[in-house]
């Protein structure tokens, strides 16, 4: 569902072309998927929107459970509850969610012809250019979007490599900043050079890593972050653990803390 640019209830406007909550001329921080959340219920504002609606749109490609759903639809009513709108989001038992806020129509409303108009030009001068962009970057509302290989074994570590990519899809997916393909897209995926995994894959980021046990008897997890389209590396960093064939869960979440800012 493409909802509008501006979405307007009471004191309230919902920007979704700029990403923005706004109370009055004051804006209202609201980010990630808490705002594609707010956005899914606005967008259909009066009407009852089921969980699955809501986990298909705002969780899209990630595995998710309802709880995710549950803890971010509380955090989203913290936001409006401290700028004066404690039951905008009501819960109907057994069905999902309704925004309840009036909506109100913009004053200026006459100028969105004028904007249809303008965006309408833009677009036909920006067809050229577009036909220039690889596929895999053309990813609405997506500034990078991920996937992590399975790790490779170097030696005889009895490490899953799938297991481990499994597990920093797990704690990248956590943050609603960054979009990564689950397990199941990458698990099969056959041989292919990184420009067509990523075609394939639709991300323009992808993550690999080898586990090998070094003299120490340490395990070394090696991570590389690769650039779809230059095809080469743009980080890469090692880690050293012990005790263990395979990264605890502690090493997985400082690898996925790593990644994070160079991603987002």
């Amino acid at each position: 569902m493409n909802p509008p640019e501006k979405l307007v209830f009471d004191r309230f406007t919902v920007d979704t072309r700029v990403r923005e909550l706004r109370c009055g001329d004051v804006p209202v921080p609201v980010g990630g998927r808490l705002f594609d959340l707010l956005t899914a219920l606005a967008s259909r504002a009066g009407a009852i929107v089921t969980k699955e609606t809501l986990l298909a749109e705002v969780w899209t490609g990630t595995p998710v459970e309802e709880n995710t759903l549950a803890q971010a639809i509380s955090s989203l009513r913290r936001v409006l509850r401290d700028v004066g709108a404690p039951n905008a989001i009501v819960t109907v038992a057994g069905k999902g969610y309704q925004f309840v806020l009036p909506a109100r129509t913009p004053i200026r409303a006459r100028f969105r012809l004028l904007a249809a108009i303008a965006a309408t030009a833009i677009l036909a001068a920006a067809i050229p250019a577009l036909r220039l962009v690889p596929l895999h970057r053309l990813h609405i509302g997506e500034e990078h979007c991920l996937a992590v290989l399975p790790f490779q074994a170097l030696d005889s570590t009895a490490a899953s490599g799938i297991a481990v990519a499994d597990a920093l899809i797990g704690h990248l997916a956590a943050n609603t900043g960054i979009r990564v393909r689950p397990t199941s897209s990458i698990a099969g995926l056959p041989s292919a050079s990184l420009r067509s995994l990523g075609a394939a894959l639709k991300v323009d980021r992808i993550i690999t890593g080898t586990l090998r046990r070094t003299n120490g008897n340490m395990l070394r997890v090696q991570i590389e972050l690769i650039d779809v389209d230059k095809e080469a590396a743009v980080w890469t960093a090692t880690f050293d653990e012990a005790g263990s064939d395979a990264p605890s869960d502690a090493l997985i979440a400082r690898i996925a803390g790593d990644i994070r800012p160079r991603v987002m």
